[in-house]
């Protein structure tokens, strides 16, 4: 669901995927806030946070489907 996850000089990743949208409130769900934009449907913002917030987000996204 992820097609690329593209590396920044700041305190966040931009992804490409095709569930932008569906991976957002995924994650609220799950108590993590995360950004779409509709100029770019098929992106997402996540931001760095501290080493349990990038656990559970990781934890989350490999429970997605």
């Amino acid at each position: 669901f992820i097609e690329k996850i593209f590396a920044t000089e700041t305190n966040f990743i931009w992804v490409k995927t095709f569930e932008a949208k569906k991976i957002e409130l995924f994650l609220r769900e799950k108590g993590i806030i995360i950004r779409s934009y509709s100029d770019y449907p098929d992106f997402l913002r996540i931001s760095v946070g501290s080493l349990i917030e990038n656990k559970k987000l990781l934890n989350s996204l490999e429970k997605y489907k």
